[in-house]
């Protein structure tokens, strides 16, 4: 009864936590996830803790405080990678997250890296639950390795990437997806 409680309050300071986020309230919002990430250690619910810790490192990230994201995420990286399968999501977001903090360093090559990782995590997750915004977060992946392509000056494969995230763009009509690849195209072009 006590751990179904403890839960509840970690989820209920999580919430929290993304609300005062939400609201541009930083110090808040990270004093409500070590709340959370206190709780569920307490109660050895590690699974959720590294999904909690995942959502601090994401503020730390919108607060350009990378080198207090990097360990979050590694951590969270190491405990997930202990059962990919299971922790299918989770793998594709933490690769998400570290590729959007190397290509932020200007660290292109380890952020194309993490982002082809994670899109082998998003084809795997699609083959079980074919949604439409599983592609879409593919397609961005696609986008961003694009990006760090350009900013390489490697325009032949920037090219190669935003044909990729157009393909599916325009699979499921996400017509701000299209427009962004067409972008990138245009850009690698010039």
């Amino acid at each position: 009864e006590q751990i179904v409680y403890a839960e509840w309050l970690a989820a209920y300071y999580s919430t929290l936590a993304n609300h005062y986020s939400q609201k541009s309230m930083p110090e808040k919002a990270l004093a409500y996830h070590d709340k959370a990430i206190a709780l569920l250690k307490s109660i050895k619910s590690y699974d959720e803790m590294h999904v909690v810790s995942l959502g601090k490192a994401s503020l730390y990230v919108i607060m350009e405080k990378n080198k207090e994201a990097i360990p979050l995420i590694y951590a969270a990286l190491k405990f997930f990678e202990q059962d990919p399968v299971r922790y299918v999501e989770q793998m594709f977001y933490t690769m998400t997250m570290l590729s959007k903090v190397y290509s932020g360093q200007k660290q292109y090559e380890k952020a194309i890296y993490y982002d082809l990782k994670a899109i082998g995590y998003y084809d795997a997750f699609y083959k079980e639950f074919p949604l439409r915004h599983t592609l879409y977060l593919k397609a961005l992946c696609y986008n961003d390795i694009a990006f760090c392509y350009s900013r390489l000056n490697k325009f032949d494969e920037s090219i190669a990437y935003s044909e990729k995230s157009l393909a599916i763009a325009k699979k499921i009509g996400a017509d701000p997806q299209i427009a962004l690849s067409l972008a990138r195209m245009g850009e690698s072009n010039i």
